[in-house]
C-alpha cells in the first residue's frame, strides 16, 4: 500500500534514521529510497503521446527518472531481504518499460526522417543553441559523451553546486526534445553534432567541421576558430593531471567558442571499470575544473551530450552477420524486439537499419552498457545552458529539472524527533584508592562564584 499515510510515514522514519546512522553505507540508503519511489511510482505505463515532443517530454519528466533508479536498485544489496525486494521490483519495471519502449519506438521510428520543428535533431545543437549564445557570450560547450537523460537527473545538480544557474531562451529551443542521429553511435551522433549535419566521422573530422561551421566562424575572432578537445587533451600530463592546454582555451578571451569532450561516462561502459554508484566530480574528473575556468572566463556552459546508453543486466547476445553493438544491416527479417528505422537521419550505406528496442539485446561482444539502438535510454538526448551570472544572458528564464510528483520526499529527509529519558544519575565509582575529593576526566565542570 505504497499511498498508506502510515506506510510512508513509517519507511520515512525509518530511512532518515538509517541515513543518521553511525555506520551509514549513504549509498546503500540512496538505493532503499530509489526502492521506495519506484513501488510509489508503480508500473503504469508512460504516457508518450503521439508526437516525437511528447514522447521527449515524457521521458524527461517521467522515464528518465525511473531509469535513473532502476540503475541504482540493479546493484542490489548484502542484506538478502533487501537483495531479494530489489530484484523483485527490478523485474516488474523491466517487463513494464519493455511494453513501454514498443509504444516509444513505434512513434520513434520518424526520428529516422525529417525532424518537425517542435523536436531538435543532434545536427541542429550548434547552430540553434551554441551559435545564438556565441553571438553575445563567449561558450564552453561539454559534450559528455554517452550521457543519457537518466545520467544527466543526477548530473545537473553538480553545475548549481559551483555557482551555475540553468537559463532557457525565450523560444525554448532549449527545452525541446533532442534527439540522437541513427543508429546511436558515437562515429555518427557526435561527429553529426560537431559537423551541423547528419554524417559520419572520427575526432579529426569533428574538429576540422566544427571549426568550419559558419554560424560560429561569423562569432569568432581571426585566428581563433571554434576549437574542439577529445579525450587526448584531457589526459595531458597524466589521467589525474591538469589540463594546461584545454584550460588555457578556456581562460583565452580572444576565444569565442571552445568544447570539450568528457568521455567519463561512456568510458564506464566498457569493460575496463564498473558502473558507478554516483555521477559526481571524483567520477566526472576534470569536470570540476573546467567549470572552475569557465566561471573565471566568464563563459556560458553549454551541456549536451552524443547519445545515451543502456546497462547489461544479463543481456542476451544474438548472433547476426554484420551486426554492430546494438544495431545490424536491413537485410534480414526484423524479430518482435526490433524495428526497422529508414530516412535521411540514418547513416549506412542504404539509409536503413534495424536497432532493438528491447534494452537487453546486443550482438556484439559483452560489456557494462551498450548503444546504438531505438531505447529513449540512448535517442534522447540531454541539453541545457548553464550561466554563472544573471545579466549574462539577456532575455533568458531561470529554468530548473523537475522530478516528478512520485520522486519527492527524500533529499531533505525528515528530522524524526527521538525521546529518550534521562536516567537517574548514579554516583560514579572511583578507582581505588582515589577518595571523592579527586577529580577524574569524567567529572563537570563547577565555575566558582566570584
Amino acid at each position: 500500500e505504497p499511498q498508506a499515510p502510515s506506510v510512508a510515514a513509517s519507511l520515512q522514519r525509518a530511512l532518515a534514521a538509517a541515513r543518521r546512522h553511525w555506520f551509514a553505507d549513504l549509498v546503500r540508503v540512496d538505493r532503499a529510497e530509489m526502492a521506495w519511489r519506484l513501488i510509489r511510482r508503480g508500473i503504469e505505463p508512460i504516457v508518450w503521446g503521439t508526437r516525437l515532443a511528447d514522447a521527449g517530454q515524457a521521458y524527461k519528466r517521467d522515464g528518465a527518472w525511473i531509469d535513473r533508479a532502476r540503475n541504482a536498485i540493479a546493484r542490489g544489496d548484502s542484506v538478502p531481504e533487501l537483495a531479494s525486494m530489489y530484484r523483485s521490483v527490478g523485474e516488474d519495471f523491466m517487463a513494464s518499460r519493455h511494453e513501454d519502449n514498443r509504444v516509444f519506438a513505434a512513434l520513434a521510428q520518424s526520428a529516422a526522417k525529417t525532424l518537425p520543428s517542435d523536436v531538435l535533431g543532434i545536427e541542429d545543437l550548434v547552430t540553434k543553441v551554441v551559435a545564438n549564445v556565441a553571438q553575445t557570450q563567449p561558450v564552453l560547450m561539454l559534450v559528455f559523451d554517452g550521457m543519457g537523460h537518466e545520467s544527466f537527473t543526477e548530473v545537473s545538480s553538480l553545475f548549481e553546486t559551483v555557482g551555475f544557474t540553468a537559463y532557457v531562451d525565450p523560444d525554448g529551443v532549449v527545452d525541446k526534445p533532442c534527439f540522437a542521429a541513427l543508429p546511436t553511435v558515437t562515429e555518427v551522433s557526435r561527429t553529426s553534432l560537431f559537423a551541423g549535419t547528419v554524417r559520419k566521422g572520427d575526432q579529426d573530422s569533428e574538429g576540422r567541421a566544427f571549426a568550419t561551421i559558419p554560424e560560429l566562424v561569423a562569432v569568432s575572432s581571426a585566428g581563433n576558430p571554434p576549437l574542439v578537445h577529445h579525450k587526448k587533451a584531457l589526459r595531458e600530463g597524466g589521467i589525474d593531471g591538469r589540463p594546461e592546454t584545454v584550460l588555457d582555451s578556456i581562460s583565452n578571451s580572444h576565444q569565442q567558442v571552445v568544447a570539450v569532450v568528457v568521455n567519463n561516462i561512456d568510458e564506464r561502459l566498457k569493460d575496463v571499470a564498473g558502473p558507478v554508484s554516483t555521477w559526481g566530480f571524483d567520477e566526472l574528473h576534470p569536470l570540476r575544473w573546467l567549470l572552475d575556468e569557465a566561471r573565471t572566463a566568464g563563459r556560458v556552459v553549454v551541456v549536451a551530450s552524443d547519445h545515451g546508453h543502456v546497462l547489461d543486466r544479463d543481456a542476451e547476445k544474438r548472433t547476426v552477420a554484420e551486426a554492430k553493438e546494438r544495431w545490424r544491416p536491413a537485410d534480414s527479417e526484423v524479430s518482435d524486439d526490433e524495428i526497422l528505422v529508414e530516412g535521411p537521419r540514418v547513416v549506412t550505406s542504404d539509409n536503413r537499419a534495424v536497432v532493438p528496442f528491447r534494452e537487453q539485446l546486443h550482438y556484439d561482444a559483452r560489456r557494462n552498457g551498450y548503444h546504438g539502438g531505438l531505447c529513449p535510454q540512448e535517442l534522447l538526448i540531454p541539453v541545457a545552458v548553464y550561466a554563472a551570472k544573471d545579466d549574462m544572458l539577456q532575455d533568458w528564464s531561470v529554468t530548473a529539472f523537475n522530478s516528478p510528483a512520485w520522486w519527492a520526499g527524500f533529499d531533505e529527509p525528515e528530522q524524526v524527533a527521538t525521546v529518550v529519558e534521562a536516567p537517574a544519575a548514579a554516583k560514579s565509582k572511583r578507582p581505588k584508592g582515589v577518595d571523592d575529593d579527586t577529580p577524574t576526566l569524567f567529572d563537570p565542570i563547577v565555575e566558582e562564584e566570584t
